[in-house]
């Protein structure tokens, strides 16, 4: 069997994917027939431990990360201002991420998995989503900032600088932007199966009152990447309505609509971990 594993943004609540994963390489799915991976944003980072071969120390490293693990900053009018002020277009520091992520990511071992692991990120100057492979990268700290930039979304986190064999990206950003779902770059191979993972809500919860500059500002990113996602699986139901094209697909899909930049809060791990307890099935029996 040859599968195709597709991971969605979500920030922190990419808990709720990697509470999947451990689910089912707790039932006994093999791993090994995974042999396509797309992801954006938190599902880059997951994505990226899975094709290098780490899906346990993705699965015991996940819970434990907090806020500064990922960024440093808060989002807040004073911080948005200052920063305008200091000519910055972002308001958090990402950089701890790449901390992070230079302590995990190997790009060697990724390309000796031979997993094809697609990032998805939006190259800001053209406006178009845009992907990579690792198999496109010379050195760890080109394909870890792609990693990052998939991760960064606009006026939070600081667009990302890379290079790959064949083209320089000045500002790249959050492929959520785009394609939250980024479900095409994995059919394209045409897998047996393909694995949905969605930590975003499709829905989001009526909001009652008024709004804070902050919470309008990351309202209107949930809203888009809720949008994203119901186009996405549009386009990927019409495709399988072709016989000829048809793929069985394994989605899951979390309904929590809180905070997606809180890694603090146990309540919010402890909800998210058993959202997907709750929206777990078995993932040999295809479902849609």
């Amino acid at each position: 069997m040859r599968k195709g594993l597709v991971l969605s943004g979500g920030g922190a609540r990419g808990l709720f994917a990697v509470q999947i994963l451990k689910r089912m390489r707790d039932y006994g799915f093999d791993f090994k027939t995974i042999k396509f991976i797309s992801g954006v944003s938190v599902g880059s980072i997951i994505g990226a431990m899975i094709a290098q071969g780490d899906i346990d120390t993705i699965i015991k490293v996940f819970p434990t990360l907090r806020n500064n693990d990922v960024y440093k900053g808060k989002i807040s009018t004073f911080n948005i201002v200052k920063n305008r002020i200091l000519g910055k277009n972002y308001v958090l520091d990402i950089e701890p991420l790449h901390a992070l992520l230079s302590k995990y990511i190997s790009l060697q071992k990724a390309k000796d998995k031979g997993i094809v692991f697609h990032i998805g990120f939006v190259d800001m100057n053209s406006g178009k989503y845009r992907t990579c492979t690792q198999y496109d990268f010379d050195t760890d700290e080109n394909y870890i900032r792609a990693i990052m930039a998939s991760c960064s979304q606009p006026v939070i986190w600081k667009p990302q600088r890379f290079s790959t064999h064949f083209e320089e990206f000045t500002n790249a950003s959050d492929g959520g932007i785009i394609t939250v779902s980024p479900i095409k770059s994995v059919l394209q191979h045409r897998p047996d199966q393909v694995i949905i993972i969605n930590s975003s809500p499709v829905n989001p919860t009526v909001h009652k009152g008024d709004f804070t500059m902050e919470q309008m500002l990351l309202r209107t990113i949930d809203l888009a990447v809720g949008e994203s996602f119901a186009k996405d699986m549009e386009r990927f139901k019409e495709i399988n309505k072709d016989p000829f094209r048809f793929v069985p697909s394994v989605i899951y899909q979390t309904d929590l609509d809180e905070d997606s930049l809180n890694f603090e809060d146990e309540n919010l791990r402890k909800l998210r971990i058993d959202n997907a307890n709750q929206m777990f099935f078995n993932p040999l029996t295809p479902k849609q």
